[in-house]
């Protein structure tokens, strides 16, 4: 559903394999077409022009409050996997809409994409100024195969916590549209990157390919299928260097059921693998996208193409590809060994995410990292023993925290996580504190095995992104008295200046346990009158999450 890029001579290259109506001409192997193919994904069809900024709402015909997918059934699909217990839930962070019209809360300041379906926009969040990305669905254009599979693409986007993975922060839905808001990627596409910088070298490409693959890894190991990896859904989520690889777009996304194969055909000619078009595959087929774009990214080209897309087809259902020596001769013999890998035939020889992130390209050219100590101290002091108070902090820092503030500590987060699939195991963080110890093993486990507990704030047996950004948060810079303000509206949900136990029990969508509540009024609710007024909510926050003041740098 984002915008359309065309190839060479017209064919559309986020078209799926169900509605292929355009052809292509692909020329030879040459310089002239690897210039031509990337610049052709970096050209917006014609019926893809951005709109000049402007302050204009969505177009609302009706807001009157109707069930529909976003009111009852999301959650429901959610909690199909979810835990019974109270514990922190991914899902209680996306604020699910059906009853609000999404103008009071956000303002369009541009047009950045259109497809089939519908538009996205660039927009502002009118109580915190975040700039955020909204993907407006028209029902009218949806049949009911299209509102199961968003109904699928929520439930996966709300079960995902990953540092490279786009985060979905709210659903709003009216009788018009449904609206999704996501994180805003103002750094471009993967090919975009590659057109304003003149020589990528080999351990760039590996950066980007190790945090491709972490994502992908991340999705596997949930069961999470993507189904249409390509660059145009690989965006960097700032302009400069050292920004971060987010993947988008999970609307063909699918989740695999007791080991079962998928049977749809659905993806991207150029990046489709074999199997997906014998109706019979997994997990595996996004392995071999990924290694139809490392071979794009080392190359300059695809390895599979043809005078049109059926030639294009039958090329990837044959699989031949080959390295020329002209193109290839400067190219490690890792670097094609991981790609020989990825483009296995048979899907059951092919490698894993999670192998691939160990093999020997990937490691060689692993950007140098450093674990520090002093974020790794502070963790010590984490206390998070009140789940709603937790909750109450990690929904500020979801909500409001900016990616840039979060890039050192992402920093040594992807340090620690050794194995590189986005989130900490217990063992990671034990290796992390022996390293502190000097190779004490009972001080390292003493504290590990107090820590990983409070860490661990949904039961999950691993640190996810977000857990470890809350538990390290620099939160005399993050939280000042203005974000603090703006944070209190997002949970003073009737705008009255006060913060019940009713409307977080709505955010959460959780009963909030009576004693957990209590907890809460003792800590700052001064008037006793069983609510939380914006000086209560400053004074609760002030009395930090952590039980020393673990937060200053």
């Amino acid at each position: 559903m984002g915008c359309c890029k065309s190839f060479p001579n017209g064919c559309c290259a986020s078209k799926s394999l169900e509605n292929q109506t355009n052809s292509v001409i692909l020329k030879e192997n040459s310089e002239q077409f690897q210039n031509e193919f990337i610049q052709s994904v970096l050209n917006l069809d014609a019926n893809c022009s951005v709109q000049k900024e402007k302050e204009i709402n969505f177009p609302i015909k009706n807001t009157s409050y109707t069930k529909d997918i976003t009111d009852v059934e999301i959650k429901q699909e959610y909690m199909k996997t979810s835990s019974k217990q109270w514990n922190i839930k991914q899902t209680m962070f996306v604020r699910v809409n059906s009853k609000k019209n999404i103008n009071e809360s956000y303002l369009i300041k541009e047009m950045i994409g259109q497809g089939g379906f519908g538009k996205v926009y660039k927009v502002v969040h009118k109580q915190t100024g975040m700039i955020r990305a909204v993907k407006m669905i028209l029902k009218e254009k949806m049949k009911q195969e299209d509102e199961e599979r968003l109904l699928e693409e929520t439930a996966i986007l709300m079960d995902i916590d990953h540092p490279n993975i786009v985060k979905l922060y709210e659903i709003f839905s009216d009788t018009y549209s449904y609206y999704l808001v996501s994180e805003y990627c103002e750094g471009g596409e993967l090919f975009q990157k590659i057109k304003l910088v003149s020589i990528l070298t080999e351990k760039e490409i590996a950066n980007f390919m190790k945090q491709i693959l972490s994502a992908v890894s991340y999705c596997h190991q949930k069961g999470i299928v993507h189904r249409d990896l390509k660059p145009e859904n690989i965006l960097f989520d700032q302009k400069h260097d050292q920004a971060s690889i987010k993947i988008i777009d999970f609307g063909a996304s699918a989740k695999l059921q007791n080991c079962e194969k998928l049977q749809k055909r659905i993806g991207t000619p150029f990046y489709v693998a074999p199997e997906v078009l014998d109706a019979n595959y997994d997990e595996k087929s996004d392995i071999w996208s990924l290694g139809v774009i490392l071979y794009i990214l080392l190359s300059g080209y695809p390895p599979f193409m043809g005078t049109n897309e059926q030639e294009v087809l039958i090329k990837v259902k044959k699989g031949e590809y080959s390295f020329d020596p002209n193109d290839w001769g400067k190219v490690s013999n890792t670097g094609k060994d991981l790609i020989r890998r990825m483009l296995l035939y048979n899907p059951t020889n092919r490698i894993s995410a999670a192998d691939a992130l160990n093999h020997e390209w990937i490691k060689n050219n692993k950007a140098k990292g450093q674990i520090n100590n002093l974020t790794l101290s502070k963790l010590q002091d984490f206390d998070s023993k009140n789940k709603l108070k937790y909750a109450i902090f990690q929904f500020i820092t979801v909500q409001v925290v900016t990616n840039q503030e979060k890039n050192d500590l992402l920093k040594i987060f992807q340090e620690i996580d050794k194995n590189g699939d986005g989130t900490v195991s217990k063992d990671e963080l034990y290796q992390a504190y022996l390293k502190i110890h000097k190779g004490n093993k009972l001080a390292a486990e003493t504290v590990v095995e107090e820590l990983f507990p409070q860490l661990d704030a949904n039961g999950s047996g691993i640190v996810d992104f977000s857990e470890f950004i809350t538990a390290t948060i620099n939160k005399e810079k993050s939280l000042s008295r203005q974000r603090i303000e703006q944070s209190f509206k997002l949970f003073d949900l009737d705008g009255n200046g006060l913060i019940t136990k009713q409307e977080l029990n709505e955010l959460f969508d959780e009963e909030i346990d009576e004693e957990m509540w209590q907890e809460i009024l003792d800590q700052c609710d001064n008037d006793n009158d069983g609510m939380i007024n914006l000086n209560e909510f400053i004074n609760l926050l002030e009395n930090k999450i952590s039980k020393t003041p673990l937060f200053k740098s």
